[in-house]
């Protein structure tokens, strides 16, 4: 038995697909492959997939995965191929291989946030690198207030583009809408036509995901 790691793009309309909704979505398309994929046992046998990190809703990603058990060895083109044929609008398959890291070692994420605002580059820089950054985040016992600033690794600013790293993990999960609701707060108003995309996941030593 094989395990294969499939890595795909989630973009567009496709940002609006819920995490149960995809994982549905990833198991009618597996299934339509006609792969040679392990099934769980039990009252309800359904093809294994396990997914790392899985996006939020309404933030698009060019590094989504899950893996995938084989019972037979078949060509990695060919996986990424047949499983594109049932995906949605918007979900691509990019790469197929078999996984080098465990879901667990995932440490860190990078992030693209856009948006149409000018001239705000200097008073984003300011707010980023005050002492702290605290905001409001909901956790499974309900809404806390935590100081985001020893989560974020890095960023880089352009004149409306704010490109980040923030911890992503098991332990700690960082969205990067607390980072937009932050600035909004110092600056007094919304940003025009938010745009988030994750572009890469990595482990404690900022090597890629994969």
């Amino acid at each position: 038995m094989t395990t294969v790691r499939i890595i795909y793009k989630k973009l567009d309309v496709a940002k609006y697909i819920s995490h149960l909704d995809m994982q549905r979505c990833m198991q009618r398309a597996v299934k339509r492959a006609k792969l040679p994929v392990w099934y769980t046992e039990g009252f309800n046998p359904h093809p294994y997939i396990t997914f790392a990190l899985p996006i939020s809703l309404g933030i698009e990603s060019l590094c989504e995965s899950f893996d995938i058990k084989l019972t037979e060895e078949i060509p990695l083109e060919k996986i990424a191929e047949e499983i594109n044929k049932g995906c949605p609008i918007g979900v691509n398959v990019i790469n197929v291989a078999v996984p080098v890291m465990k879901a667990k070692e995932i440490e860190f994420a990078s992030y693209d946030i856009s948006f149409d605002d000018e001239g705000l580059k200097d008073e984003i820089e300011k707010i980023l690198s005050e002492k702290s950054l605290m905001t409001e985040k909901k956790t499974k016992s309900g809404i806390k207030e935590i100081d985001i600033k020893p989560y974020i690794k890095e960023y880089k600013l352009a004149d409306n583009k704010i490109s980040i790293v923030l911890a992503a993990g098991n332990i700690i999960n960082i969205n990067p809408g607390l980072v937009t609701d932050i600035i909004e707060e110092r600056i007094g108003r919304k940003l025009s036509n938010i745009k988030t995309v994750r572009t890469g996941i990595y482990n404690k030593d900022l090597t890629e995901f994969r």
